[in-house]
């Protein structure tokens, strides 16, 4: 090459010149070359790995067939099913056999009180629902556990272990597990708050909930610590009454008086009184979620409210029992 390159040149300067930069292209090449096999040689970052209820770490494609019930592990601690936004499923779409199974299989470990491989078992068949059957099957079963195993000394991994100490009032250990007094007494058997012993073992639910209302289809969604835990039908306010937004719940009352539209005071147990057993006030005035009068239950679905989120009298006394202050609420369209 450098004889080639040395025929025909003009002169001894324009001879060094191009002697330069044939040496500085060849500089590159190398460079390039060694860096390409730096590039070649350097190892691999690890690949993330996908985390499943079951068994931790699978293969890409999930198995077709449910394994039986005494095969398949418990949810481990942390981790996260995939249903923690479970989204809305066709009703014409084709069920998935995998989904019943997995419910067959969950409802057996309920049967034997294995309520943590029955939970498990439930995410997975919410997991796998195909069409809109699937999926309201095992969120009604979702559902029906949830609140069994909140309002008892079932273990859940979202609920701790807690010993009773000198100058422990429930109102303070719900304020620190920002959780409700009546969950605390309700889950652990206790029908005086005064009347707690040093010493006594709590099991406390200590993660967060977060409301959904759907105008849309009239339901509420109960997520608890982002992952699927309830669904209520709720009646919403006619002619799109009830505001969109983002909300806080601001205050809780037990057989609330209502003031109607005019100032005038409307005690609990009135005929005209419409707040039903419970108020769950927002912090927007005058909205908040609230039980229906006993004549109205057939509105619940509906828009037919003034305004507010309104609920069973049985569900919205179940669902204050557990909601706290503070807990977000989110209505949309």
């Amino acid at each position: 090459m450098t004889d080639i390159f040395l025929e025909d040149r003009p002169s001894n300067k324009a001879g060094c010149l191009r002697l330069l930069i044939v040496a500085l292209i060849a500089g590159g090449i190398v460079f390039a070359v060694m860096k390409g096999c730096e590039k070649f040689n350097k190892k691999p970052e690890p690949a993330g790995e996908r985390s499943t209820p079951e068994t931790g770490n699978l293969p890409a494609e999930p198995p077709s067939v449910i394994p039986a019930p005494e095969q398949l592990q418990a949810t481990p601690p942390g981790s996260t099913p995939r249903s923690a936004t479970p989204e809305r499923k066709e009703a014409g779409a084709p069920s998935n056999p995998d989904s019943q199974t997995a419910l067959t299989n969950a409802r057996e470990m309920y049967a034997q009180k294995n309520y943590k491989k029955a939970r498990s078992l439930g995410f997975d068949a919410l997991d796998r629902a195909g069409n809109a059957t699937d999926q309201q099957a095992a969120e009604a079963f979702l559902g029906t556990l949830h609140i069994e195993m909140i309002f008892s000394q079932i273990p859940m991994e979202e609920k701790v272990d807690y010993r009773i100490k000198s100058g422990d009032l429930v109102s303070k250990l719900s304020r620190t597990y920002k959780t409700t007094d009546r969950l605390i007494m309700r889950s652990n058997g206790i029908r005086d708050a005064a009347r707690i012993q040093i010493g006594d073992g709590l099991r406390i639910l200590n993660g967060t909930f977060k409301i959904s209302v759907d105008k849309s289809d009239n339901l509420m969604l109960i997520m608890l610590n982002d992952r699927f835990f309830k669904r209520y039908k709720v009646g919403t306010g006619e002619y799109n009454k009830t505001p969109i937004g983002t909300f806080k719940v601001k205050n809780r009352m037990i057989e609330p008086d209502w003031w109607r539209p005019d100032g005038k005071k409307i005690p609990y147990g009135d005929p005209e009184h419409l707040l039903g057993t419970r108020w769950i006030g927002l912090d927007i005035k005058s909205y908040g979620i609230h039980g229906t009068r006993e004549n109205e239950r057939n509105t619940i679905g509906t828009q037919s409210s003034a305004g507010c989120v309104r609920m069973l009298n049985e569900e919205v006394e179940e669902l204050y029992d557990y909601i706290p202050l503070g807990t977000e609420v989110i209505i949309s369209d």
